[in-house]
């Protein structure tokens, strides 16, 4: 009886010193000896929490589900990668076909109106230009439009190249059937009343109803303009610090001469 408990006793006591004498490593989950630094399965260095004494690894991964985490990480951040050129791509197919598109040589009235009156007139000049400019190359016209509004700036030549320019528009428009303005009339306003801004905005206005008119029978699947083009844009700078000049320079001295009489 007594030696059947000592044998009992040696048992649990060569267990408890078998388990003293084995470590498991927490990279790869071996059997390692208890005190080495190194595994001899895996390769890994072991640390001070590196190894469990009943078989389940500190923290253990295997190196199969490291990479699999490894490309969940990576995947998202590809992914955002990949969306984000996409949108710049969109962005960029949006802004270029916004740059291309074609639109008609109809101008509003109402911003005819607001680009004369911004620019104290000045837009005149332009308006002139760009439809002399639409002769030669729309409508076949053999003329100079830089030359011609060059010209525009000579007295008593004026008169005749801005006749020449509704005549010629007045033809075409006549052409196609459609209810035009009289050019003798428009001109002798311009004339005679042109220093009235009112009457010379009427007949950049009346010539351009009818213009218009022309277009939309020319282009009608063209969209119309509702914002400022970038020769526009420029135009107004000038016509904006002609207001500047008048309204700080000119306007008091105006007001300095007229209270000194």
């Amino acid at each position: 009886m007594i030696w059947g408990q000592f044998i009992v006793l040696w048992m649990d006591f060569s267990g408890i010193m078998e388990d003293k004498d084995f470590n498991y490593c927490m990279y790869c989950g071996e059997k390692v000896s208890a005190g080495v630094t190194r595994c001899e399965h895996c390769g890994e260095w072991l640390g001070d929490n590196s190894v469990s004494r009943n078989h389940i690894p500190n923290n253990y991964v295997s190196q199969e589900r490291l990479n699999n985490n490894n490309m969940e990480l990576e995947n998202p951040i590809k992914k955002e990668v990949i969306d984000t050129k996409s949108l710049k791509n969109t962005k960029n197919d949006s802004s270029d076909n916004k740059k291309n598109i074609e639109y008609s040589n109809a101008i509003p009235i109402r911003r005819l109106f607001l680009l004369l009156f911004l620019t104290m007139g000045l837009y005149g000049f332009y308006w002139f230009y760009k439809n002399s400019c639409y002769l030669r190359d729309d409508l076949g016209h053999d003329n100079s439009p830089g030359l011609r509004t060059i010209l525009l700036l000579i007295p008593i030549l004026n008169i005749f190249v801005f006749y020449d320019l509704l005549s010629k528009i007045n033809n075409n428009i006549e052409k196609e059937g459609i209810e035009s303005y009289s050019p003798s009339l428009n001109t002798l306003i311009m004339i005679f009343l042109g220093p009235i801004s009112i009457f010379s905005f009427w007949v950049f206005i009346n010539v351009q109803e009818v213009i218009n008119e022309l277009w939309r029978f020319k282009q009608p699947n063209l969209p119309v303009r509702r914002t400022f083009s970038g020769s526009e844009r420029i135009v107004l700078f000038f016509g904006i610090l002609l207001w500047v000049i008048y309204i700080f320079i000119i306007f008091p001295m105006l007001m300095v001469i007229s209270g000194s009489v």
